[in-house]
C-alpha cells in the first residue's frame, strides 16, 4: 500500500511507553507493542497483499513477549495468570452459552493486571463491562471460560458480542477487547481476535484484528463498526484456527492459521478467554491511557459449541434470499431469446460446507437450464456460483423450483422460486 500525506502512528505499552513510529510511503520502524498479552517490541512494515484483503493493512512482526508466561515485570501476578489459565484437568468439549448479563461461576475473574487503580471487569447493566478509573501504560484484565475446553480432535467455535464506543482518547491511547483461545498445556500458545481503536495524532482509527498471542504477524481490517461479534473456530481435519468478525448480515475472514507446530495431539485441549486491555503513552513518557467509563466497552453473549456450516445465497451478490420465501423473476423474454442470472453460495459458518448440488423441480422446469455449482465444498468465508438460464419456449407466465443442496443442519435443502413471463 502506499499511504497519503504524512502520518503518525502511535503504539504504546508499558514496557516502553512513548515510541513514536513516523512513516510515508515505505517504512520500517519500531514501536512499542499495543496488544493485550504482549509486553515487547515491534516492528512495523508496510504489506502490499491484496490477494485476500479488500482494505489496506499494516502487518506488525514483533518479538513478543507474552504476559501470560512469568515475566519480571509482572512477577507473581504473570504466574498466577499462567496457572489461571493452565486449568490441570480437561472438561468436556465446547458446548454451552452464557449472556454475560450477570456474573455466574462459568469464569474464573482477573482484575487490575496493570497497576493498581487500573483496568477491572465488572458485571452490570446485563453486560461485562471494562471499566478503567485510574489509567496506567496498559490496563488489562482477563476472564478464562470455565464450564469446558475445545477438543483438538474437535471441530468447534467460540464467539462473543463487543461494543466498543466513545472512549476518549489522547494522543497514542488506545483500547481493545479480545476473543482468544490458549492451548491448555501451555499458555504461550494462543490465538486472539479483537476489535480494537487507538489514537493517532488527531484522529481515531479502529478496526479488526487478529494474531498468535506470541508470535510474529498481525493482520488488521480498518473498521468504523462499534458493534460486531467475535468469532474463532477450529478446523481439526486442517489443524487450522480462524477468526472471523460480524458487523451486519454477513461474516468477514482473516485468513486461517495452522497450529501444527504447537505440539498438541488429541487428547489436547484449548481454553477460551475474554481481554480487555486499555494504555497508552506520550512521546515524553506520560500516560495518556484512557478512563473507560461504563457502556463504553462491555461484551455480550458468549457462545461455544461445535463448528457448523451456515449457508446463504445472493442474487445479486450481497443481496440475500430468504429460504422457501424468495422468488427471482427472469421478465418477459421473448420466444427465441434468453436471461441468466448468477447466484452466490456463501458459507459464513464455522465448518465446511460439503455436498453442495442444485437440483430443480415446478411444471416449467424445461424452461429454466442450470448450470454449475463451481464447486461442491465451500470453506467458511468462501464462495460458490450457479447460473440459471431463462429461455421460455412458449408464451405465457412460466414458474420453476430451484432447491440448493447441502450439509447445513438449517437448510439443507434451500428452496428459491423462478418465475418469466414468455412474449412473442
Amino acid at each position: 500500500m502506499r499511504l497519503q500525506g504524512n502520518p503518525a502512528i502511535v503504539f504504546t505499552s508499558n514496557c516502553e511507553p512513548g515510541i513514536t513510529a513516523k512513516y510515508a510511503g515505505s517504512f520500517a520502524a519500531r514501536a512499542v507493542c499495543r496488544k493485550p498479552l504482549c509486553d515487547g517490541l515491534e516492528t512495523i512494515e508496510e504489506s502490499n497483499d491484496s490477494d485476500f484483503h479488500s482494505q489496506p493493512q499494516i502487518h506488525m512482526k514483533t518479538n513478543h513477549k507474552s504476559i501470560l508466561s512469568p515475566l519480571r515485570s509482572f512477577g507473581a501476578v504473570s504466574a498466577i495468570i499462567l496457572a489461571a489459565l493452565a486449568p490441570a484437568t480437561a472438561l468436556a468439549d465446547f458446548n454451552g452459552s452464557d449472556s454475560l448479563s450477570a456474573q455466574v461461576n462459568k469464569w474464573a475473574p482477573f482484575t487490575d493486571f496493570g497497576k493498581p487503580g487500573g483496568g477491572k471487569y465488572s458485571f452490570q447493566n446485563s453486560r461485562l463491562e471494562f471499566l478503567v478509573k485510574s489509567p496506567t501504560h496498559k490496563d488489562l484484565s482477563i476472564l478464562r471460560w470455565t464450564e469446558n475446553q475445545g477438543g483438538y480432535a474437535q471441530d468447534w467455535f467460540i464467539q462473543v458480542d463487543v461494543h466498543l464506543d466513545n472512549v476518549a482518547l489522547s494522543q497514542g491511547g488506545y483500547t481493545n477487547l479480545n476473543l482468544g483461545v490458549i492451548n491448555t498445556e501451555d499458555s504461550q500458545q494462543g490465538y486472539i481476535v479483537a476489535i480494537d481503536r487507538y489514537q493517532d495524532r488527531i484522529t481515531y482509527i479502529s478496526g479488526f484484528e487478529t494474531s498468535m498471542v506470541n508470535e510474529l504477524e498481525d493482520d488488521y481490517q480498518r473498521s468504523s463498526a462499534i458493534n460486531a461479534t467475535l468469532r474463532i473456530h477450529f478446523d481439526s481435519v486442517a489443524k487450522t484456527l480462524t477468526s472471523s468478525w460480524k458487523t451486519g448480515s454477513g461474516w468477514k475472514y482473516f485468513p486461517s492459521v495452522k497450529i501444527t507446530d504447537w505440539d498438541m495431539d488429541k487428547s489436547s485441549t484449548f481454553t477460551a478467554f475474554l481481554a480487555a486491555s486499555g494504555g497508552g503513552g506520550n512521546d515524553k513518557g506520560r500516560v495518556s491511557a484512557p478512563v473507560i467509563k461504563t457502556g463504553e466497552a462491555f461484551f455480550s453473549n458468549f457462545k461455544t459449541g461445535s463448528a457448523k456450516p451456515d449457508i446463504s445465497v445472493e442474487q445479486p451478490v450481497g443481496s440475500d434470499l430468504t429460504d422457501g420465501n424468495s422468488k427471482k423473476s427472469f421478465g418477459s423474454v421473448p420466444i427465441g431469446g434468453d436471461v441468466t442470472k448468477t447466484f452466490t453460495v456463501r458459507n459464513n459458518g464455522s465448518a465446511i460446507l460439503r455436498n453442495l448440488k442444485i437440483t430443480q423441480g415446478g411444471i416449467d422446469a424445461a424452461d429454466f437450464t442450470i448450470t454449475g455449482p463451481t464447486r461442491m465444498l465451500v470453506k467458511p468465508g468462501a464462495t460458490a456460483t450457479f447460473r440459471v438460464n431463462f429461455q421460455p419456449k412458449a408464451t405465457g407466465t412460466k414458474n420453476s423450483i430451484v432447491n440448493v443442496i447441502s450439509n447445513d443442519p438449517d437448510e439443507s435443502r434451500f428452496e428459491i422460486s423462478l418465475t418469466g413471463l414468455g412474449v412473442k
